[in-house]
C-alpha cells in the first residue's frame, strides 16, 4: 500500500496499490448504537477488484466486487455492507482480495 495525494482536490490523499493479500484496519469510536451503512470510495482499472471486511476479528458480509469504475483515477462510492454497531470503539478491516483497488475513503451512513 502506498499514499497518494489527489490532485483534483486540495489537502486529499488515498490509499494506492492496495492489492491481493494486504489489509488497512481502523479504528471507529461509534457515538451512537445503530444500523450504519458502510459506504467506500474506491476506483479500480478492471473487473477483478474484490473487498472484504471484518469487524471486531469477526466477518461480516460477503466479500464485495468493485465494479470497474473507469480506471484508476475515476472514483465512485460503493455500499458494501450493512452493520449494527454497539457504542463505543471497534476494529474494521479491509481486506483486498483481487486486483489493485484504490481506497479514498469510508463512510458510515445512520
Amino acid at each position: 500500500v502506498d499514499i497518494n495525494r489527489d490532485s483534483k482536490a486540495e489537502n486529499s490523499f488515498y490509499v494506492t496499490s492496495f492489492e491481493k493479500g494486504e489489509w488497512l484496519q481502523y479504528t471507529i469510536d461509534v457515538e451512537k448504537a445503530g444500523t450504519y451503512k458502510v459506504q467506500v470510495g474506491v476506483s479500480t482499472g478492471d473487473q477483478e477488484a474484490i473487498l472484504s471486511l471484518k469487524l471486531d476479528d469477526k466477518p461480516v458480509g460477503a466479500p464485495i466486487k468493485v465494479p470497474h469504475t473507469g480506471g484508476l483515477e475515476q472514483f465512485k462510492e460503493h455500499e458494501v455492507v450493512v452493520l449494527k454497531l454497539s457504542k463505543g470503539k471497534h476494529r474494521l478491516k479491509v481486506y483486498s482480495e483481487g486486483s489493485i483497488v484504490h481506497l479514498k475513503y469510508l463512510k458510515f451512513v445512520k
